[in-house]
């Protein structure tokens, strides 16, 4: 289960940081 929410959670977490700076 790890090994499949691993990489989606990083995947989320680069892509709200790229929002996030987008916005600002």
């Amino acid at each position: 289960m790890i090994f499949v929410f691993g990489p989606i959670a990083v995947a989320a977490a680069w892509v709200l940081f790229y929002v996030i700076s987008a916005c600002l």
